[in-house]
């Protein structure tokens, strides 16, 4: 729920200031530095994920000059929102008018994920003479907004303050791109880790199982994702595999038109040569090598883009690889190629 706090009437007067300048109460000042749009990789239970759309960014500088502590909350996990609890955003009704619920822009309410790039994920407390940053995440206005008004609760400036403050600006879209991928053979850096598709292959693969001694194929030619993870921290880290672990998001491959490239899962029991189906632990300075398995993509396809999180690793963020394709025609190995029999020759095919 939202609303309007009731002490923006009668004869107060609300503190006010634009971007780049502080609006001040108390002992405490709030400064709009910059805003843009951006998009985001959040992380929850499953790993990262893209934001399926820019999010507007709005950077404060809080400053407390007062002789106590502030205790920073912000209000997002309440049931409600008003101007006395949280910081709000409203399309810019005009001079002298009052704020409007029609004009309120959601903020981005994050549920069960996170953003790693949030300077202040929860309350805190901001020291006297300290000054901290941090950045408000809400919904792009609708196209033929021309200016905002970020209305700030009471509570950001201290206890005795019983208004809340409104930094008006102008706003315009601006340019949002996701973070461009690394190519074929390119280090993908993560925090603790790097990560680089080493080449692709496209073959029968031959398969092992107890049941089966004499082992056997795939029924169709596969695309065999080859990588090489590196730890580059100081702790050890885990792969999991996704035959290992179902709760992570699976590595994604998907063509340039944004088709996606199914999964190859192996019959039960059985593995091929260097595809690893356990969790398996990277020592701190270790190089582990494995592989994805994938459909062989159709002719017709010239790009591929794989994406998996990092915490298949043990790690966070959202791993991007772009890479070209080219359709190979594999040939069929001699055990899969059926055998001519003459008529009479009392000759049986060979198998597998």
């Amino acid at each position: 729920m939202l609303g309007l706090a009731p002490v923006a009437t009668g004869c107060v007067e609300i503190p006010e200031s634009t971007i780049g300048t502080p609006v001040q109460q108390g002992g405490v000042s709030v400064t709009v530095t910059s805003v843009d749009m951006a998009y985001l990789d959040l992380e929850g239970p499953e790993g990262a994920a893209q934001t399926q759309s820019p999010v507007l960014r709005v950077f404060l500088t809080i400053q407390n000059t007062s002789p106590s502590a502030l205790r920073y909350e912000l209000g997002w996990s309440a049931s409600s929102a008003t101007q006395a609890s949280s910081p709000l955003l409203f399309v810019d009704p005009g001079p002298d008018q009052p704020l409007s619920l029609n004009g309120n822009i959601q903020a981005l309410r994050l549920g069960d994920m996170r953003w790693p790039g949030d300077p202040i994920a929860e309350a805190t407390s901001i020291a006297s003479g300290e000054t901290r940053e941090d950045v408000l995440l809400f919904a792009v206005p609708e196209a033929g907004i021309s200016s905002l008004v970020l209305s700030l609760p009471p509570g950001m400036f201290g206890p005795e303050v019983k208004t809340p403050a409104f930094i008006r600006f102008p706003w315009a879209p601006t340019e949002a791109v996701p973070p461009a991928p690394v190519g074929l053979g390119e280090t993908w850096t993560g925090d603790n880790y790097t990560f680089k598709v080493t080449g692709i292959e496209q073959a029968f693969l031959r398969l092992e199982s107890p049941t089966a001694p004499r082992g056997g194929f795939t029924s169709a030619p596969v695309m065999r994702v080859n990588f090489e993870v590196t730890n580059t921290g100081t702790d050890a880290l885990t792969y999991l595999p996704p035959e290992a672990n179902r709760t992570i998001g699976a590595p994604v491959l998907t063509t340039g038109d944004g088709s996606s490239v199914a999964r190859v899962q192996l019959p039960t029991g059985s593995t091929a040569p260097g595809h690893i189906t356990e969790r398996t632990n990277i020592a701190a300075g270790a190089t582990f090598n494995g592989a994805f398995l994938f459909e062989q993509p159709a002719a017709s396809v010239t790009q591929l883009n794989l994406q998996l999180p990092g915490k298949r690793f043990d790690a966070i963020g959202l791993i991007r690889v772009a890479f070209e394709f080219a359709h190979q025609t594999v040939p069929v190995p001699p055990e899969l190629t059926p055998v001519t029999i003459q008529e009479g020759s009392g000759a049986a095919p060979a198998t597998p």
